[in-house]
């Protein structure tokens, strides 16, 4: 007898164990738990629990198993058959789970879970009519409910309905003041309607929230800058640059005369990226007269990485943060360092605003001034940085006589371009640049240059257009 009873206890021990983890959302402890307990006792309620464990760990085929086995016992709740649904969902079993939701429904009309999850998966097959009507259904059941706003406003942002999105958004904002995710989302509504002065505001809201929202803040800059609005760019730069690092110039740098200067650069793009193709005819001519370094900061290579290794000497820094990076330049001793990501998404400033090389040049991935301080130069040409614009530059300008870069002649050859009528003169541009650099000046000099050159015309090409086409 007392055997058993030190037994009960021990398995009673379990449970508590469990139930103090699963409120702890320590699913996984949990979970151990919960099978220890199960072993000696057929509890149905610490079954369920054990079931939404796994769904929370994504261990799908275990969660559908116990929903499952309490249905098919006849414990049917409308919790666990969403529960179902939800593990189903995940598998891909679509039509299914459908059902098993619309049974969570027809028991209990006010379960806002199961309007929602029916929602999500309306979404992934497409349905998204049909998923609009479930979001709207769950956020009138369960007021506020801050995963079913923001979902039904990806739908309408995908969907390019602004207006809805918006004011969806804003509404939610008075009950959600501070989430980042409705903030960045009403910001980047105002970022494609190119209203860049109240896409400031909400950016500028996120990033006082958090200093790890300033990325955040790039779009912005840029649409400062394909505006041509130079006041209100500088702006952006300098707060972006004043929340990169705490530090700035922390190195002391010395001029050693070598037999052959070395020549870096500093780039996640040295691969099948523009900059990549702007580098692999270049450089097997530069590595004849420097030496070549590549620091990478990039996850991943290919073609033209492996390539480009032939004729430098090339450091992963991938994992590394921006002190690290800095460190491992400065003791390369290099003579220059090049900058290749400017503003961009995956850019490196906070490294340069260390200063780990005496010479640090900004080329290729950026032609408007990075208004970074330590930025000593930046390689233009006549055309991109005119005399009059040069004010505008916290860099000095070097411009190089014919064109600042050029295209592998190598790809442009694989491209393998033929006239349509060799008998016929004319000639066809193509402007590859992401929608949001195309501005009215833009289109306006377009036009200019079409009708000046007779029998020309011009193609459009880049896989964003379609994130811009208004769905029906």
């Amino acid at each position: 007898m007392t055997q058993i009873i030190k037994s009960n206890q021990i398995t009673n021990k379990y449970y508590l164990l469990a139930l103090t983890n699963f409120e702890k959302k320590d699913f996984k402890l949990a979970k151990f738990h919960f099978l220890e307990y199960l072993e000696k006792n057929d509890d149905f309620q610490a079954l369920n629990l054990l079931g939404i464990c796994y769904l929370n760990l994504k261990e799908y085929i275990s969660a559908a198993k116990i929903f499952k086995e309490l249905i098919s016992k006849k414990i049917i709740t409308d919790s666990i058959l969403n529960n179902y649904g939800v593990a189903l969902k995940n598998l891909k079993e679509f039509n299914t789970s459908k059902y098993y939701f619309k049974k969570s429904i027809k028991i209990n009309q006010k379960n806002f879970l199961a309007f929602f999850n029916l929602g999500n998966l309306n979404c992934e097959i497409g349905k998204e009519k049909e998923a609009e009507i479930l979001f709207l259904k769950c956020m009138e059941l369960k007021k506020g409910y801050l995963p079913a706003i923001l979902n039904l406003s990806m739908l309408y942002l995908k969907n390019y309905n602004l207006d809805k999105c918006l004011k969806l958004l804003k509404n939610s904002l008075n009950i959600f003041p501070n989430n980042n995710t409705v903030i960045e989302n009403i910001a980047k509504i105002y970022l494609i309607r190119k209203n860049f002065n109240l896409a400031e505001k909400y950016l500028i809201k996120l990033i006082q929230l958090s200093k790890e929202n300033i990325k955040k803040i790039i779009p912005l800059a840029l649409g400062y800058s394909y505006e041509g609005k130079e006041k209100e760019y500088k702006k952006i730069c300098k707060l972006y640059i004043k929340n990169l690092t705490k530090d700035s110039s922390i190195f002391s740098l010395n001029t050693i005369k070598k037999k052959m200067p070395i020549i870096s650069f500093l780039s996640p793009d040295i691969r099948n990226h523009p900059v990549g193709f702007f580098t692999k005819d270049m450089l097997p001519e530069l590595s004849k007269r420097f030496k070549i370094v590549i620091f990478n900061t990039c996850e991943f290579e290919d073609e033209i990485s492996i390539y480009t290794k032939n004729f430098c000497h090339w450091i992963n820094l991938k994992t590394n943060n921006e002190y690290e990076i800095a460190d491992a330049i400065f003791k390369k001793n290099v003579d220059v360092l090049i900058d290749s990501s400017g503003l961009t998404r995956t850019n490196n400033l906070g490294v340069f605003k260390l200063k780990p090389s005496k010479n640090q040049v900004s080329w290729a991935g950026w032609l408007a001034s990075t208004n970074l301080k330590e930025m000593d130069y930046v390689i233009s040409d006549h055309f991109c940085t005119r005399q009059k614009d040069e004010k505008f530059f916290t860099e000095k300008v070097l411009r190089m006589k014919n064109i600042w870069c050029t295209y592998s002649l190598s790809v442009l050859e694989s491209l393998n371009l033929k006239k349509i009528n060799n008998s016929e003169s004319f000639i066809i541009y193509g402007c590859f640049q992401r929608p949001e650099k195309i501005s009215k000046k833009v289109l306006r000099t377009w036009a200019e240059i079409l009708i000046r050159v007779k029998k020309s015309k011009i193609f459009f090409i880049n896989q964003s257009f379609n994130e811009y086409e208004k769905k029906s």
